[in-house]
This record gives C-alpha cells, sequence and structure tokens, in this order.
C-alpha cells in the first residue's frame, strides 16, 4: 500500500507539515555521477547536435527542460527547477550561485 505524503509525515513526525524533513525526499533527489561527461547532474549531450539537454526526475516523472547551447547555460536550468520541486533538499550543480540553500552538489 502506497501512503501519501501528509499521511506519512503524520505517521513518521506526528505532524503533516511539509518543511519538517524526510529522509525520503532527500534520497529522490541524489547526488550527480562524478563520471559525467557534461560534470553536471541532469545535463547530458547530443552528439548529433551538439547541444545540452536538461531532464529531472520527479515523482517517476521525466520532466525534460529543453536543449542548451552549452553546459554552463543548462545547469542553472536544472538548479531553478530543482529548488522548485525539491526545496530545501534540491541538489545543485551551481550551490555557490544559491548562497541562501543549503544543499550540496
Amino acid at each position: 500500500m502506497r501512503l501519501l505524503p501528509a499521511k506519512l509525515l503524520q505517521l513518521v513526525f506526528g505532524s503533516d507539515e511539509p518543511d519538517c524533513g524526510v529522509t525520503q525526499e532527500d534520497s529522490r533527489n541524489r547526488r550527480r555521477n562524478p563520471h559525467t561527461l557534461t560534470g553536471y547532474k541532469g545535463l547530458w549531450r547530443d552528439k548529433k547536435t551538439g547541444k545540452h539537454w536538461v531532464k529531472i526526475h520527479f515523482e517517476g516523472r521525466r520532466i525534460h527542460l529543453g536543449p542548451f547551447a552549452t553546459a554552463i547555460e543548462a545547469a542553472p536550468a536544472y538548479d531553478r527547477k530543482a529548488k522548485e520541486l525539491f526545496g530545501p533538499f534540491a541538489r545543485l550543480n551551481l550551490p555557490e550561485e544559491h548562497p541562501e540553500h543549503n544543499g550540496t552538489a
């Protein structure tokens, strides 16, 4: 049986407050692979076109954020979407550009 997030929070923490911290959310947002060619999480390079594509996984879905000319342009797009979807649990490609954010890449 799959529990709804609010139910899970109530069972684990006795509260349905979304900001009380859930390790499940943190584990969904894994660290980037150190062996990637682009060096950034959620990016890959299309060999045919040479463009860098951005994709993020959330709740079993892949969300494509589109193509970018360079990995440097694509990394902030991933960071913005990760902050929107994962909030304080987001692991960013460029954490130094978001000093108010506590997550690490």
